[in-house]
């Protein structure tokens, strides 16, 4: 038996299906986690705080970075220590991975989703050695322009996490 979440905020024992627990698990706690610290205030005391929500994919984040900003216009009064609209700091601080990678034949979907997040938010994770893994081969097959996917494979780690380049072979030089 698979368990997930069964607890705030998840919620899923409700769901009899291992399938709809481990399919709503992830995304429904960084929903949560996510708009907490955006209508607590977290970003914007921390302003160089920099979040990365893991194995929830990406389409959660422009529903709630849509919802947060729709909600705000109304009700800014109860978070007055915002001072921008919750888009942008979720869009300055929060970087998300791309696994669970879809399937194939969502790759146009994918696309659409990576656009609306920013490739330069998106990390790759493999997920290696869990039952759900992806192997990194996946995302060219998801990903075809190579700049966007050495982004996502590498380059936007390399920068969140502030690492060096790897170390270029020495080059020969003539004598």
């Amino acid at each position: 038996a698979i368990t997930y979440g069964t607890v705030f905020p998840y919620e899923l024992q409700g769901f009899e299906s291992p399938l709809a627990r481990a399919s709503l698990a992830q995304p429904l706690g960084a929903i949560a986690s996510l708009t907490n610290m955006v209508t607590t205030g977290v970003f914007a005391r921390f302003p160089n705080l920099k979040v990365v929500f893991c194995e929830a994919g990406l389409a959660w984040l422009p529903f709630v970075s849509n919802a947060l900003d729709a909600q705000y216009r109304f009700l800014r009064e109860d978070t007055p220590e915002l001072t921008e609209l919750p888009s942008t700091y979720i869009r300055r601080q929060v970087w998300v991975t791309a696994h669970p990678l879809p399937e194939l034949s969502h790759a146009a979907a994918f696309a659409n989703l990576a656009q609306l997040v920013g490739h330069d938010r998106i990390l790759f994770a493999s997920d290696w050695p869990h039952y759900d893994h992806v192997l990194p081969e996946a995302l060219s097959l998801l990903v075809p322009d190579a700049v966007e996917r050495r982004l996502l494979a590498s380059e936007n780690a390399r920068n969140l996490f502030r690492l060096s380049s790897p170390a270029l072979a020495p080059t020969k030089t003539s004598d």
